[in-house]
C-alpha cells in the first residue's frame, strides 16, 4: 500500500484513458498505479469507439499488499552491565519477526533477551519481513552497556582454628560486600571459623555494575598450641606439651598422680610431699636415723655405728667379767667374781686370819690370831 508501479499501453489505435475497477485498492494516473488498500483489482485503458463502434478496453490486474508492521519494542532497564541481561518485548507487530543488534560488540539479543558484550550504546531491532514487494518493517530500542569495574582483591585469611573468634573481612578497594557461609554483618563483615573451610566472595559495585573475586578460608581443628591438625595436647599437669611446643608431658608420681610430688624414699616407700613427709626414710632408718644404716643398739641400750663391730659395743654396761648387765663384781681383794658377794670366794684371796680383807691381823707363835699382829699387846 502506498507503493507505485507504472503500466504502459501499446498497440492501441488511438489515445485512450486509464482507469481502475476499484479505486479503494488502486488508482492510476497516466499509467502510474498507486496502491490504496489491500486487494486485487484491474487497471484499464479505454479507447473510445468512433462511427458507431463500441469503445475498446484493455485490462491488467494489480494486487496491493498491506505493508508489514514491526510494532513497538518495550523493556527495562535500557542500561545494563557487560555480562548483564535485560529482556525486551515486542507488541503491535503484524507478523513474527526477528531480533537483531546493530552492534553485536556492544550487545547481542536472543529471543528478546539482550546481553551486554562491551561498553557503548547500540540499537536492538525487531524486523518483520515485507511481502508482495513491500519493504520490511523494523522497530528499534536503544540499550546502553556499561563496563564492569576491575576485579577486586579480597584479603587472604587462614588457616584458622575452628574455635577461633570471628574475624573481620576486608578487600581492595574497600566498601565491597562479602558473601558466603559463615559471613555476617553489613559492613564491616565478619566470618565465623566455626563453620569450617569456606569459599567466600568479595563484590564491588560501581555505577550499578559489579565485579567479584573469591578466596578460600581454610579452617581446621587446632591443637592446644594453635596449630591446625597439630599433635600438641594437654598433659595430666594441665600443660600444653608435644607437637610444636618442644615440651615433654609430665609423668605420674609414685602414687600415680600426674605431675604429683610424691617420691620414693631410701627405704623404697612412696610418700606424698617427698622429703617433707614426716615418715620420710623412717621405715628403714637405723638407731642413728641413717636410712639403711648399720648402727645398732647394744645390750646397754646405747646406739653405735657399725653395731657389734664398734669397739665401744656393750662397754657401758659390762661387769668386771665383760658381761653386759652382768652381776660380776670386784671384791676387796681386787678379784672379779661372778655373782659378786654371793660368790664363796669373795674376798678370800686377801683376808687376814680374822677374815678381814686386807686386814692386819696375824697369827702369833702361839697360833692365836690377833688384830694388828705384833702390835697387839696380847
Amino acid at each position: 500500500m502506498g507503493g507505485t508501479t507504472t503500466y504502459t499501453i501499446s498497440g492501441n489505435s488511438a489515445s485512450g484513458s486509464w482507469g481502475t475497477q476499484d479505486p479503494l485498492v488502486a488508482t492510476v494516473v497516466g499509467g502510474v498505479v498507486t496502491g490504496q488498500g489491500p486487494g486485487t483489482t484491474n487497471i484499464t485503458y479505454t479507447v473510445a469507439g468512433t462511427g458507431g463502434c463500441n469503445a475498446a478496453t484493455a485490462t491488467r490486474s494489480v494486487t496491493v499488499t498491506a505493508p508489514p508492521t514491526a510494532g513497538t519494542i518495550a523493556g527495562t532497564p535500557q542500561g545494563i552491565c557487560v555480562g548483564g541481561t535485560t529482556t525486551y518485548t515486542i507488541s503491535g507487530n503484524s507478523a513474527t519477526g526477528t531480533w537483531g543488534s546493530q552492534n553485536t560488540a556492544v550487545a547481542t539479543v536472543v529471543g528478546g533477551v539482550v546481553t551486554g558484550q562491551g561498553p557503548g550504546t547500540t540499537n536492538i531491532t525487531y524486523t518483520v519481513a515485507g511481502t508482495g514487494g513491500c519493504n520490511a518493517a523494523t522497530a528499534t530500542r536503544s540499550v546502553t552497556v556499561t563496563a564492569n569495574p576491575a576485579a577486586p582483591t579480597p584479603d587472604s585469611y587462614g588457616p584458622l582454628c575452628s574455635t577461633a573468634s570471628p574475624i573481620i573481612l576486608g578487600g581492595s578497594p574497600s566498601g565491597g560486600v562479602w558473601t558466603g557461609v559463615g559471613v555476617s554483618g553489613t559492613g564491616p563483615y565478619t566470618f565465623n571459623p566455626a563453620v569450617g573451610t569456606q569459599l567466600l566472595t568479595y563484590t564491588i559495585t560501581v555505577g550499578g555494575c559489579s565485579n567479584s573475586a573469591s578466596t578460600t578460608v581454610n579452617v581446621g581443628v587446632c591443637d592446644c598450641a594453635g596449630v591446625i591438625n597439630g599433635t600438641a595436647f594437654i598433659d595430666g599437669c594441665n600443660n600444653c606439651v608435644g607437637g610444636t611446643t618442644g615440651l615433654d608431658p609430665c609423668g605420674n608420681d609414685c602414687l600415680g598422680v600426674p605431675g604429683g610430688n610424691a617420691q620414693v624414699d631410701a627405704c623404697g616407700v612412696c610418700y606424698a610431699n617427698g622429703p617433707a613427709n614426716p615418715l620420710w626414710n623412717t621405715t628403714c632408718a637405723d638407731c642413728l636415723g641413717v636410712p639403711n644404716g648399720n648402727a645398732q643398739v647394744d645390750a646397754c641400750g646405747v646406739c653405735y655405728a657399725n653395731g657389734p663391730a664398734n669397739p665401744l659395743w656393750n662397754t657401758t654396761c659390762a661387769d668386771c667379767l665383760g658381761v653386759p648387765n652382768g652381776n660380776a663384781q670386784v671384791d676387796a681383794c681386787g678379784v672379779c667374781y661372778a655373782n659378786g658377794p654371793a660368790n664363796p670366794l669373795w674376798n678370800t684371796t686377801c683376808a687376814d686370819c680374822l677374815g678381814v680383807p686386807n686386814g692386819n691381823a696375824q697369827v702369833d707363835a702361839c697360833g692365836v690370831c690377833y688384830a694388828n699382829g705384833p702390835a697387839n699387846p696380847l
